[in-house]
């Protein structure tokens, strides 16, 4: 019999100080375009609490979202100042 609870057998971790890099990449390369983060469907399974703050702190403004729903939640996790897309 299976049983109706397994255990995960797949995770991701996601590394902040790899983010930051990447971000700092980015606007060395593009200088003064915005950066979107696009954290539609709870930031890929990722969840959109912890993903949406972390590219807050990184000074990203400009957020993705699927629905309408994602884009209320998100509103509470972000800076007033921060662009909501719905994409």
């Amino acid at each position: 019999m299976i049983s109706p609870v397994t255990p995960h057998r797949l995770w991701a971790e996601i590394d902040g100080s790899a983010l930051a890099h990447n971000v700092t990449l980015l606007r060395r390369r593009f200088g003064p375009a915005r950066i979107m983060a696009v954290v539609k469907a709870n930031a890929y399974g990722h969840d959109i609490s912890l993903i949406a703050s972390a590219c807050a702190d990184l000074g990203l403004r400009d957020f993705g979202i699927a629905t309408p729903a994602e884009g209320a939640a998100l509103r509470a996790l972000v800076p007033h100042d921060a662009a909501v897309y719905l994409l």
